[in-house]
C-alpha cells in the first residue's frame, strides 16, 4: 500500500481525537502537523538498498539512464541527533569482525546520509501552569530527550553519501538539494506501508537525489588512468561535471525468505557463465585464504517455499522435495515511459485515447510477448523436469506489458493503477528509454542483487532508442539495394550501380581455394627453416602424451611439455620487448617524423594543420606504446567494460545490422514493412539478450561456434540433402539454395548472450546454451545423451574445454571437424528425444557422465562456453561472426569488410564513433585488422612446433585435411593473409592508363586525361587512397566556410598502414606456461608461416616492380595473386597499388622492428642498408651489393639478392640513365650510361633518383639506430 508520509499513522492522531472529549459536540482538534514526518521505529531492522540512476544530461558521456549500484547493499539506520546515518551491515570479510561475541552488531562504513530536521512527538499542546490540553494535535519538540521521541523529519532532498559506483569519480562528486513534494511527480517519495489490519509497517521507500559528479576512472595502459568519457565520443559530449538524479530505493529484508543460494566455483564455472557475489571470509586459524572465498550465483527466486515451514513437524526446516515444491514466477514489468499498445490506450480518460493512440508501438508489443513466451518455455519445462507444481496463472516467467496496471493483466502483476516505476527494487523491468544520448547503447542488462546470497532481488532489462536508429540505417541499405533510392544519392554523387551488382555475387571469385594452398603447405611443412632444421629428427609423441592429453586435455599438454621445450631449442620466441625497443630507438630521428603524416594525424583525431605538442607527438608516433595503447587498446578496453556493465552498444551490433540488411534485400516490402520488420529483430535480439543478463547470465561468445548444438532447423536444413561435410576441399559440401532459402545460418547460434555477426541469427529466439544454463543455474541438471554413439569421452570434453577445436597429437596428428558429429552420431546428435536432463549431482567431477542416478552411464552435452575475459583471441570465440568453422567464419567477415566499405569509410553526415574519424583507425583496427592477424596466431605457432614430432608428408596431410585435420584453418589462414596483402596493395579509385617508366616498364597508373583510359575502377573493385571532403551531389561544395563538415570518404591510406601492422606484429594474446612461475607470450606473426612471400613482396615493394605482386587486370577485370602462392607469374596490365613512400617506410619500420624468429633472421638481414665506413658488416664481394649516392658521396650497402639490394639496385639504373652518369662516364658511355626511355630525359631521372634515395637513406637510418646509433654520426 503506498501512501504520502503525511498520511501515515492516521492512527495516532484518531485516538487523540477520542481523547478530545466525548460529547459529539465536541470540536475536532486542529492540526498543525507537517508532511514529510517519519516513526523512528518504522526503521527498525535489516534493510536492503539500492541507487538507480534515473536521468543524466542528453550530452552526457560516460553513464546513462540505468546505471547504478548493482550489487545492494544490506544496511541497518543509524538515527543521531543530527543526522540519519545507513550503515552497511554486511561484512565484507564475512566473521572478520568479533563484536558479534560481546552483543554488539557490525557497523560497517557510511553508504548514505541524510539530514534530520526535527525530533517530535505528536501530542497536543498544553497550558504548562495549568495542564489543561489545547484543542490542536502539534508537534512536541520539548518535552522529551531528542532519542526518546517517536518521530522525526528527515531532509530527503540531499544524500551526503555520494555514489561513487560503476561510472563516477567519488572524488570529484557532491550532493544537491533536490525535493518533490507534489504527489504523482515522478520523483516525489513514495513510501510503501503494509497493512496487516492491526497495524502498519514500512517495507519499503524510496527517495530520489541528485548530484553533480565527473566520470570515474579507467586505467590505461602506459597513459595511466584516464576518464571513463574519453571512451565515447567527446566530440559532442560533456566530460565535465554534470547533474545527476538517482533514486535511493529501501526495501526491508525479506523475513523467511525462501531462496536457497548456490555456490558458483571450481570446474562447473568452466560450463556455463553465470554472474555471481563473492567475499573472502574469515578464519580465526587459517586467516583469509582463495578456497574459503564464498562466491554465490545470481538468479532469482522461483520456488514460493524451500523448506518445511511447519514447526510442529519433526522434519522442520528441511528442505521441501521438489515434489512438494510450487513454482514461483518470475515477474517483469514494462516501464511507465513504454510505449503503449491499443489495450493500454483504451484504458485511458477517453480525452487521451487518441493521444495515446499515436505512440503505440506494436512491434514493441509483440518483442516482449515472444521473448516471454521465449523464457516462460524453458522456465516452466524446468517446473515440469523437476516434477514440481506450475504456479496459479499457469506461467513461470511473466512480462507485465502495461504500466500502469490494467484491468486483464495477469494477477501477479499487480492490483489495477499500479504504477512501478525504475530504481524500484522490487520490482523487474523490460525498460524503454527513449532518452537521447551520444554513445548510441542499444540494451543494458544489469540486476540487483543480494550481497550476501547473491539473489536477484530485480532484474533490468533496458533498450534504448538507438536501436530505432539502427533500424533506419538499416532500412535505408535495403531501399538501397533493391534500387529504391538513387544510388548517385546515397554518398553525394558516388555512382554505386557496380558495388550493388558485386553485392548481389558475393565473395564468388574474391577466395582462392584449398587446393590453391598447395604451394603454401609444401613451404611450410617441408622447405621452411624449423622443417629443415629437424629433418630426418622427428619424434613422435608416444603413448604416455596421447595418454596425458586424454587424461587433462590437449592444451594442457601443450602448455606443460611442449612450449617450455620448443621455447628452449629455439623454435618459438617469448615477448621480450626487443621489439618495441627496436621502436624505441627511432624516436626524434629524422624517420619518425616522415611516419607521422596528415593523414595519421586526422586518423588519431589531431588536426592535421596543427603543430604537435609532446603529448600529441607520443601518442601520433608509432614508435611508441602510446600509440599502440590508441590503436588497440581503447577499444579492447572500451568493449571490455561495456561487458562488465553488461552494455550492449550500437558499436557492437553494426555488422550484424549488415547482415540483416542481406537478408531483407529483394524481399519486396514497403519503407514502413522493412522498418518494422527490421526493428522487431532487432529489439527481439537486445531484450532477450539484455533479460538473460538480468537472469544471472553472462556473455557466451562461443555461442556460433557450437555446431553440436545448433538449433534443430539448422541441422534438419543441413541434413536435407543427405550430405553433410566441410564447405571447402575436396568432396566439399556447397550450401545449396534450399538451405540459403530456408536462411539456414539463422539457426546456426546456440545463445542470445553472444553478439552475434547478423541479426538475423539472435532474432530466431533462445538457443540450446541459454535453455541449458538456466537449466543448470536455476534447477541443478545437466542435458545428456540418451546414445552417444560411442563418441570417445575425449571428443566430449575437448569439445567444450576447447572451444570445439579439439586436436590430438599422437601416431598422427588429428582434429574434429563439426561434421563429424554427423558423421558419428547421425539426427540423434540434434533430436531431442536423443536428449534428457540429469541431475548435478550424479555426474563426475569431470562432469563427463552421470555416475548415479536414472542417468547413470549416461554422457553429458558439451557446450562451448566462452566469456568476457577469453574472446577474440584467435580464429573461435569472436564477437560479430557467424559460421561453424574457421572457414565458413573468414568467409563471413571478409564479406562483411568487402561488401560494407561504403558505410565504414562514408560518413554520409552521421556523427558518431561508428562514422566519425578520429575512431576510424583504433575502430578498424580492432574490428578487422587485429582480427585477421589474431586469426594466425595459434596456426602460425602449432605449425611451427609441429615440425619436430611429424614428417612434412604428414603434416602436409593434416593441415590440409579438412575433416580429421586442419584444412578448414588453412583455408582461412590463406584467406587472411590475402586480404591484408590485398588491403596493402589495394588501388585508388579512380581511372587508369598505361604509362612508361625510365626502363621502358609499364603500369597503369591514374590516368590524367578526360579520355583514353584502359579502366575506371570504382568502389566494387578499389578503394580511395586520400580523405576528401564533399563536393555534393550537384557538384557544389555545399557547406561553404565549414568545408570540414562534409567529410566525404575516409581514405584507404589508413587501411592499408592498419594492414601494414598486423602483417609484421607478432605480439600474441594466448598464454603458454613454460613452468609454474613463468607464463609467456610467445612471438607469432605472418612471416612465421609465409616468409618466403613475405620477403618476396618486400622486395617489390622496395624495388617498385610489381609485376609479380601488384594487383592486374585479365580480361577487364581486377584480379590479385594469391599472396600464400609461389608469385611467380609475371602479370602484363599491373595497375598502381599505391604503395607510396609512406607504405614503404611504414613496412620497413614495423617489419625491421618485429619480424624476427629463432630460426629465420632472413627478413632483417635482407632488408638492411649499411653505410660503407660506419657500421658495414664483413661481406665478400659475391654477397654484398653497393651503391654510392652520387649528390651525398656515400655508399650504401645491402646483402646482395634481398629486397634491399633490389632498393639499391633501382637506384643503380636510375644513376645510369642521369645526368650524374654522363658526367663521370670516362669511356663507353653509351652502354654505361644508357638513355631513358621513352619520353624520359635524365634531367627527370635525376628527380626520380632524388626522390628514390629518401627510402634509400630512410632505411639505412632505420638499420644503424635499431642497432647502435646515427649512421650519420658513426
Amino acid at each position: 500500500m503506498e501512501v504520502s508520509m503525511h498520511r501515515c499513522h492516521l492512527s495516532f492522531v484518531v485516538v487523540l481525537l477520542a481523547l478530545a472529549g466525548g460529547c459529539a459536540e465536541a470540536l475536532e482538534p486542529v492540526s498543525r502537523l507537517q508532511p514529510n514526518r517519519l516513526k523512528k521505529s518504522d526503521l527498525d531492522g535489516y534493510w536492503l538498498y539500492g541507487r538507480t540512476v534515473v536521468d543524466v544530461p542528453a550530452s552526457d558521456g560516460f553513464t546513462f539512464v540505468g546505471d547504478g549500484s548493482w550489487e545492494l547493499q544490506k544496511v541497518r539506520f543509524d538515527i543521531q541527533e543530527r543526522y540519519l546515518y545507513v550503515r552497511r551491515q554486511t561484512e565484507y570479510i564475512k566473521d572478520g569482525d568479533d563484536l558479534s561475541q560481546y552483543g554488539a552488531s557490525y557497523e560497517g562504513e557510511l553508504v548514505g546520509a541524510f539530514a534530520i530536521q526535527k525530533h517530535f512527538d505528536i501530542s497536543q499542546p498544553y497550558n504548562p501552569a495549568t495542564g489543561e490540553t489545547y484543542n490542536i494535535v502539534d508537534e512536541n519538540s520539548i518535552d522529551r530527550p531528542w532519542h526518546e521521541r517517536t518521530y522525526m523529519r528527515v531532509d530527503w532532498s540531499k544524500n551526503l553519501v555520494v555514489m561513487a559506483d560503476q561510472s563516477f569519480d567519488r572524488e570529484a562528486s557532491e550532493p544537491v538539494s533536490y525535493f518533490v513534494q507534489t504527489e504523482g511527480h515522478v520523483d516525489a517519495p513514495n513510501f510503501d506501508y503494509d497493512d496487516d489490519g492491526d497495524s502498519e509497517s514500512l517495507d519499503y521507500f524510496d527517495v530520489t537525489t541528485r548530484m553533480f559528479a565527473k566520470a570515474g576512472m579507467r586505467d590505461y595502459g602506459s597513459w595511466g588512468r584516464v576518464p571513463l568519457c574519453w571512451f565515447f565520443d567527446t566530440q559532442f559530449a560533456e566530460c565535465g561535471p554534470g547533474m545527476y538524479t538517482i533514486r535511493n530505493s529501501f526495501m526491508k529484508v525479506p523475513v523467511n525468505n525462501p531462496y536457497e543460494p548456490v555456490p558458483y566455483k571450481g570446474k562447473e564455472t568452466d560450463h556455463f557463465g553465470y554472474f555471481w557475489t563473492e567475499r573472502f571470509t574469515y578464519d580465526g586459524q587459517e586467516g583469509i585464504r582463495q578456497q574459503n572465498r564464498e562466491r554465490w550465483r545470481n538468479r532469482h527466486n522461483i520456488w514460493e517455499k524451500t523448506v518445511v515451514d511447519d514447526e510442529s513437524a519433526e522434519n522442520f526446516g528441511d528442505p521441501l522435495p521438489m515434489e512438494a515444491r510450487t513454482g514461483k514466477p518470475i515477474v517483469y514489468h514494462v516501464n511507465p515511459k513504454f510505449p503503449p499498445d491499443a489495450a493500454a490506450c483504451d484504458a485511458k480518460p477517453e480525452a487521451e485515447q487518441a493521444e495515446c493512440r499515436t505512440r503505440i508501438d506494436g512491434v514493441l508489443h509483440d518483442v516482449i510477448r515472444d521473448v516471454e513466451a521465449d523464457y516462460d518455455e524453458v522456465f516452466s519445462g524446468l517446473i515440469e523436469e523437476l516434477g514440481a507444481t506450475m504456479p496459479p496463472g499457469g506461467k513461470m516467467f511473466v512480462v507485465c506489458p502495461h504500466n500502469p496496471i490494467i484491468e486483464g493483466d495477469p494477477e501477479v502483476c499487480g492490483q489495477v493503477g499500479d504504477t512501478p516505476r525504475l530504481g524500484d527494487i522490487r520490482y523487474s523491468f523490460i525498460a524503454y528509454i527513449a532518452d537521447y544520448m551520444t554513445y548510441g547503447l542499444l540494451g543494458l542488462g544489469p540486476s540487483h542483487t543480494d550481497p550476501e546470497t547473491g539473489q536477484t532481488h530485480s532484474g533490468m532489462g533496458y533498450v534504448y532508442h538507438h536501436n530505432d536508429t539502427a533500424a533506419w540505417d538499416v532500412t535505408q541499405m535495403i531501399l538501397l539495394l533493391n534500387d529504391q533510392l538513387d544510388n548517385r544519392r546515397f554518398i553525394d554523387g558516388l555512382d554505386l550501380t557496380d558495388w550493388r551488382e558485386s553485392f548481389s555475387r558475393g565473395r564468388q571469385g574474391k577466395d582462392f581455394s584449398l587446393a590453391d594452398a598447395k604451394h603454401m603447405l609444401e613451404k611450410m611443412t617441408k622447405d621452411s627453416p624449423a622443417a629443415r632444421y629437424w629433418e630426418g629428427r622427428q619424434r613422435k609423441p608416444g603413448a604416455e602424451d596421447v595418454a596425458f592429453q586424454n587424461d587433462h586435455g590437449f592444451k594442457a599438454w601443450l602448455a606443460e611439455e611442449v612450449l617450455p621445450n620448443a621455447h628452449r631449442h629455439g623454435m618459438i620466441e617469448p615477448q621480450d620487448g626487443r621489439a618495441q625497443a627496436r621502436l624505441q630507438s627511432l624516436r626524434g630521428s629524422q624517420v619518425e617524423g616522415l611516419l607521422m603524416t596528415p593523414d595519421m594525424q586526422f586518423a588519431m583525431g589531431i588536426d592535421p594543420n596543427m603543430s604537435l605538442d609532446e603529448h600529441q607527438a607520443e601518442v601520433l608516433s608509432p614508435l611508441t606504446e602510446a600509440f599502440r595503447n590508441d590503436v588497440t587498446l581503447k577499444q579492447k578496453l572500451f568493449e571490455e567494460d561495456a561487458a562488465r556493465r553488461n552494455m550492449y552498444l550500437a558499436s557492437m551490433a553494426d555488422d550484424a545490422l549488415l547482415g540483416l540488411a542481406r537478408e531483407y534485400a529483394g524481399r519486396n516490402l514497403s519503407p514502413s514493412e522493412i522498418y518494422d520488420a527490421v526493428r522487431y529483430r532487432i529489439y527481439r535480439a537486445v531484450v532477450a539478450h539484455e533479460v538473460g543478463h538480468s537472469l544471472g547470465l553472462m556473455h557466451n561468445f562461443g555461442a556460433s561456434d557450437d555446431a553440436l548444438n545448433y538449433h534443430n532447423e539448422y541441422w534438419e536444413l543441413r541434413t536435407a540433402d543427405g550430405t553433410v561435410g566441410p564447405r571447402v576441399g575436396e568432396n566439399a559440401d556447397p550450401i545449396t539454395e534450399d538451405e540459403i532459402d530456408g536462411n539456414l545460418y539463422n539457426y546456426g547460434y546456440t545463445s542470445v548472450m553472444d553478439y552475434a555477426g547478423r541479426y538475423t541469427i539472435d532474432g530466431t529466439g533462445l538457443g540450446k546454451y541459454d535453455k541449458a544454463a538456466i537449466y543448470w543455474g536455476y534447477g541443478g541438471l545437466v542435458e545428456v545423451f540418451e546414445d552417444h554413439h560411442g563418441v570417445e569421452d575425449y571428443v566430449l570434453e575437448d569439445w567444450a574445454a576447447d572451444d570445439g577445436e579439439v586436436m590430438r597429437w599422437g601416431e598422427v596428428p588429428t582434429a574434429f571437424h563439426y561434421t563429424r558429429w554427423y558423421d558419428l552420431m547421425g539426427d540423434d546428435l540434434w533430436r531431442d528425444d536423443n536428449r534428457s536432463w540429469a541431475r548435478v549431482a550424479d555426474m563426475d567431477e569431470d562432469y563427463v557422465e552421470a555416475v548415479a542416478g536414472p542417468h547413470n552411464g549416461k554422457k553429458r552435452v558439451p557446450y562451448v562456453y566462452c566469456s568476457h575475459n577469453r574472446y577474440n583471441l584467435g580464429d573461435s570465440c569472436l564477437t560479430r561472426d557467424w559460421g561453424a568453422d574457421p572457414a565458413e567464419r573468414i568467409m563471413g567477415l571478409l564479406d562483411t569488410y568487402d561488401t560494407w566499405y561504403i558505410t565504414r569509410a562514408f560518413p554520409r553526415g552521421k556523427v558518431s564513433s561508428s562514422y566519425y574519424w578520429w575512431n576510424y583507425v583504433p575502430r578498424n583496427y580492432s574490428r578487422i585488422y587485429d582480427r585477421l592477424k589474431s586469426w594466425h596466431d595459434v596456426y602460425g605457432l602449432y605449425q611451427n612446433i609441429m615440425q619436430r614430432y611429424y614428417t612434412g608428408e604428414e603434416l602436409e596431410a593434416f593441415f590440409s585435411n579438412t575433416t580429421n585435420g586442419w584444412g578448414t584453418q588453412t583455408y582461412a589462414v590463406q584467406a587472411a593473409f590475402n586480404h591484408l596483402v590485398r588491403t596493402m596493395l589495394m588501388p585508388d579509385v579512380t581511372d587508369y592508363g598505361p604509362e612508361t617508366d625510365f626502363e621502358g616498364k609499364s603500369m597503369l597508373k591514374e590516368w590524367p586525361y578526360v579520355s583514353g583510359a584502359e579502366v575506371d575502377l570504382g568502389v566494387a573493385d578499389a578503394r580511395y587512397y586520400s580523405t576528401r571532403w564533399s563536393y555534393g551531389y550537384n557538384g557544389q561544395r555545399d557547406c561553404g566556410y565549414f568545408w570540414s563538415d562534409c567529410l566525404h570518404h575516409i581514405g584507404f591510406y589508413l587501411d592499408k598502414i592498419m594492414a601494414v601492422h598486423a602483417l609484421t606484429d607478432t605480439e600474441t594474446n594466448f598464454v603458454g606456461r613454460a613452468t609454474p612461475e613463468d607464463v609467456r607470450e610467445w612471438q607469432v606473426g605472418y612471416f612465421n608461416s609465409f616468409g618466403d612471400q613475405i620477403k618476396t613482396i618486400s622486395q617489390a615493394l622496395m624495388s617498385g616492380d610489381m609485376s609479380r605482386v601488384g594487383p592486374y587486370l585479365e580480361d577487364g577485370e581486377l584480379k590479385f595473386p594469391n599472396y600464400t602462392g609461389a608469385l611467380e607469374t609475371v602479370h602484363d596490365q599491373v595497375v598502381d597499388p599505391y604503395a607510396t613512400f609512406t607504405i614503404q617506410l611504414y613496412w620497413q619500420v614495423l617489419g625491421m622492428a618485429r619480424v624476427q624468429t629463432g630460426y629465420d633472421p632472413s627478413f632483417t638481414e635482407t632488408n638492411s642498408i649499411w653505410v660503407v665506413g660506419a657500421d658495414d658488416p664483413v661481406l665478400n664481394d659475391a654477397q654484398r651489393f653497393s651503391f654510392e649516392d652520387p649528390d651525398s658521396g656515400m655508399t650504401y650497402m645491402a646483402l646482395d639478392g634481398g629486397a634491399a639490394a633490389a632498393l639499391l639496385a633501382k637506384a643503380q639504373r636510375m644513376y645510369e640513365r642521369s645526368t650524374h652518369c654522363l658526367a663521370a662516364c670516362v669511356e663507353d658511355c653509351e652502354n654505361q650510361c644508357p638513355e631513358p626511355h621513352g619520353d624520359f630525359t635524365r634531367d627527370a631521372v635525376d628527380v626520380e633518383l632524388t626522390k628514390h634515395m629518401q627510402l634509400v637513406k630512410a632505411v639505412s637510418v632505420v638499420t644503424h639506430e635499431m642497432d647502435f646509433g646515427d649512421p650519420y654520426s658513426p
